[in-house]
């Protein structure tokens, strides 16, 4: 009966059609010291000034590998019972270049249980692609001229400036800490040069220790 069954399954699994897709996120390395850089609602927990730096590189010695640069401060503003932030970054990984500046608030709720801080980031992101740098397999690279022969992809330098939408919220208790937040969102999609429509998904964190 077990047999019968694993054959059904497998017979089945063979003749569905299942659609995957993904994209690559920003990386950086110690997320849990760095919390307010995906999570707006972490500004002020500090309960301090707070500045960080932090810069990332992978796949050391390849050419274009990602490297990922971001500044990050933010302090408490009890005039408006919550906390200011601001956040810089750019990261480059191959062809593709990304800048973004952004301007936070949350506002922050001591109750019985601890803290609950909701949290909205927002400004400005640049996508840039230098379409000098890639290659097809019908494009013509002689004589210094650069023609992909491909309508999708450009065969200069293109960028295209959007608004860009964080938010999230977070819990501090005695004894435990978690928040939920999504990242790069884009309203209007990004869009490179004259046709280039970039429209990226937005990124769901979850934190908790």
């Amino acid at each position: 009966m077990q047999l019968i069954f694993r054959v059904l399954l497998v017979v089945f699994g063979l003749m569905t059609t299942w659609s995957l897709s993904g994209q690559y996120g920003m990386q950086y390395s110690l997320y849990a010291q760095e919390r307010y850089g995906f999570n707006p609602a972490f500004g002020g927990m500090e309960r301090s000034l707070a500045a960080s730096l932090l810069y990332r590189t992978q796949w050391e010695g390849l050419e274009g590998n990602p490297k990922t640069r971001m500044m990050n401060v933010h302090m408490p503003f009890y005039l408006w019972q919550g906390a200011l932030g601001f956040q810089l970054y750019n990261e480059t990984l191959g062809a593709e270049s990304a800048t973004a500046f952004m301007l936070s608030y949350n506002y922050i709720y001591e109750s019985t249980a601890g803290l609950i801080s909701t949290g909205i980031r927002a400004g400005f992101y640049q996508k840039s692609l230098d379409g000098t740098k890639l290659r097809t397999p019908d494009g013509s690279y002689t004589g210094g001229i650069i023609d992909h022969q491909d309508i999708n992809l450009p065969n200069g330098f293109v960028s295209g400036v959007s608004p860009v939408l964080e938010g999230g919220v977070y819990f501090a208790g005695d004894y435990f800490e978690t928040g939920v937040s999504m990242t790069g969102f884009f309203p209007l999609g990004v869009v490179l040069g004259d046709d280039i429509q970039y429209n990226p998904k937005p990124t769901f964190h979850l934190f908790g220790e």
